[in-house]
């Protein structure tokens, strides 16, 4: 999942959609220093221990959130939407059974027109939201596409959950190259939501020639009912040495290993 090149990292910070700059790396220290101390120093050995309280595999659960509370709903809809626009950083997989619809399907990038999401990318209007969830049909047909905007899956393809994660088990909320995925279960007509990204084990950069260090993925319950009120959702976590080059590559290879 490399460093090399121009690549992406980012640091989120409670209720901010993005956080790239200096104040926000500096803000997301101080939060993640004062909950948990200062930041664990690498293993020199071989083998490092995982970031925070991480295990191999683990479960937790996360607030839904409450989409009847305008704010709350806009906030949702500006992280869905700055992801979508970027048209790299959202895939997606169809599943039968619980399982890839073909041997060969892998991930796909969810691309959507242009027309769409032109704008500042900073707010989208209801009309503008409705039309992109409206052409993900091409990706989920109509009944994916009108779950992913009725039961307000699209809430979770957001800065948030990644933050809340990283809380949860004291890692340093720096996300490298991160992605999501919406997995959609074409049987059942329910989505699993996917997460992931490379992280360190302390809250600094790493520098661009040297790999980051850990990968860690998240994926939610499959989704059947709409999402909010004080509803819980439940996730499965994987957290593990890096030895990929690309995020990419791990996300891909973690789905193959899941739902083959």
């Amino acid at each position: 999942m490399g460093g090399h090149g121009s690549v992406a990292t980012e640091v989120w910070v409670p209720l901010v959609a993005i956080g790239t700059g200096i104040a926000a790396v500096a803000l997301a220290y101080v939060l993640f220093t004062s909950l948990n101390g200062s930041s664990n120093e690498s293993s020199s050995s071989s083998k490092k221990s995982l970031p925070g309280t991480l295990q191999a595999k683990g479960a937790f659960s996360l607030p839904a959130a409450d989409l009847s509370d305008q704010s709350t709903l806009d906030e949702r809809r500006r992280d869905f939407y700055r992801i979508i626009r970027a048209q790299k950083d959202l895939r997606f997989a169809i599943l039968e059974g619980g399982k890839l619809a073909s041997a060969t399907d892998s991930l796909k990038l969810i691309e959507v027109p242009a027309d769409i999401i032109s704008g500042d990318g900073r707010e989208p209007s209801s009309e503008q939201m409705e039309k992109i969830l409206k052409s993900l049909s091409r990706f989920f047909d109509d009944a994916g596409a009108e779950q992913l905007s009725k039961k307000g899956i699209f809430s979770l393809v957001s800065a948030t959950t990644p933050f809340a994660f990283a809380m949860k088990f004291g890692v340093p909320p720096m996300f490298h190259e991160p992605h999501y995925a919406l997995l959609y279960h074409k049987d059942r007509k329910t989505f699993q939501v996917l997460w992931a990204a490379a992280i360190n084990d302390k809250a600094e950069p790493v520098p661009a020639d040297k790999r980051w260090p850990f990968f860690t993925v998240y994926l939610s319950d499959e989704i059947d009912t709409a999402i909010g009120g004080s509803k819980e959702i439940p996730f499965t976590y994987w957290a593990m040495p890096n030895t990929d080059e690309t995020v990419a590559k791990s996300v891909e290879d973690f789905c193959r290993e899941q739902f083959s």
